[in-house]
């Protein structure tokens, strides 16, 4: 499935696949890219809300880095266990290169039942990509 998604995808400048290495085989539990459509005034958003409403699944979202989550800046986690976590602190700008990736990230769906399924979506990710992305 994460094959059919590739080839549409890599029909576009704006989508940076993950990195797999050539030693490995990918299980893709889901597809994930980095989106650069926002360069071209084409948001993310944007971009999710018509592939959905042509019929795609939503796209799932890494919605914010894991340190930036209620549950850990503000600290909540402490009180779990202090004598470990006492001193741990996590901050806005702690990991700038994965603070400045994240809201481009999409993982797209690869788990469908039937290869025919997973074919029309891939469809329908093509026609958004020419219709949105040009």
């Amino acid at each position: 499935v994460a094959e059919l998604f590739l080839d549409v995808l890599s029909q576009s400048e704006y989508f940076v696949p993950q990195k797999v290495s050539s030693n490995v085989t990918h299980s893709y539990y889901t597809l994930g890219v980095r989106y650069l459509g926002e360069n071209i005034g084409t948001f993310w958003k944007e971009f999710r809300s018509a592939y959905v409403e042509a019929g795609g699944d939503g796209i799932y979202g890494a919605w914010s880095v894991p340190y930036l989550e209620p549950i850990i800046s503000y600290g909540t986690f402490r009180s779990h266990n202090p004598a470990i976590y006492e001193s741990v602190f996590f901050k806005e700008g702690s990991c700038p290169v994965a603070e400045r990736i994240q809201p481009e990230l999409m993982q797209f769906k690869t788990n469908y039942r039937s290869m025919r399924l997973a074919k029309s979506k891939a469809k329908i990710l093509d026609k958004i990509i020419k219709r949105i992305l040009k």
